[in-house]
């Protein structure tokens, strides 16, 4: 789209602003105590990057330690799920015939340790297929 044309009006912009630099640099004024002035910065009304530059390492620093307490609070609720997970599976509850898949009453005999480690040694377990 731009060619040979584009750039070469870049290049124009460019000597154009050297040039302008370079003149402001030969403008200096000489001050009564032999000291030099320049007339116009081309900076002037700017504030300096320096504070800003120290912010991005700081807001880098920040995002990191998120991220990483994310990840360790989803892998310690997911660590925490398998286990329950783990050991519901060893109980025996969900093959004894009294078992109940509802929510308010699990187990019609012994409803307080269903679902438990107490369960796995329960007295009252009967299969559901074999028992009297």
């Amino acid at each position: 789209m731009y060619g040979s044309n584009g750039s070469d009006q870049f290049n124009l912009l460019r000597e154009k602003n050297f040039n302008q630099a370079r003149q402001i640099q030969t403008d200096l004024v000489k001050t009564e105590a032999n000291q030099t002035i320049p007339t116009q910065t081309p900076l002037d009304g700017f504030p300096s990057p320096n504070g800003a530059l120290l912010l991005i390492p700081f807001g880098l620093m920040t995002v990191c330690a998120i991220i990483t307490l994310k990840c360790l609070n989803t892998w310690n609720l997911a660590k925490n799920k398998i286990d329950a997970l783990t050991h519901t599976l060893q109980s025996p509850c969900r093959n004894c015939q009294y078992f109940a898949n509802n929510p308010y009453m699990k187990c019609a005999v012994r409803p307080d340790i269903a679902l438990t480690d107490k369960a796995i040694d329960c007295p009252d377990y009967c299969p559901k297929h074999g028992c009297k």
